[in-house]
């Protein structure tokens, strides 16, 4: 998926992926490392679109 959204230029995808996959990572598989270098490379992506509404669900959660 990643994958797709980096060829097409999809930045907001890439960062609701990661932001999906930190969430597995903490809640399912236990790798909170994992976890918050997905969450943080989504959170930078979010910054940079200017995407504040999913910013603000991040801190929500």
């Amino acid at each position: 998926m990643i994958a797709w959204d980096e060829k097409t230029g999809n930045r907001l995808g890439i960062a609701l992926t990661l932001r999906n996959m930190a969430l597995i990572y903490d809640r399912h598989l236990g790798d909170p490392e994992k976890a918050l270098e997905a969450y943080n490379r989504s959170v930078k992506i979010f910054r940079e679109t200017g995407n504040e509404k999913y910013l603000e669900q991040l801190q929500e959660r």
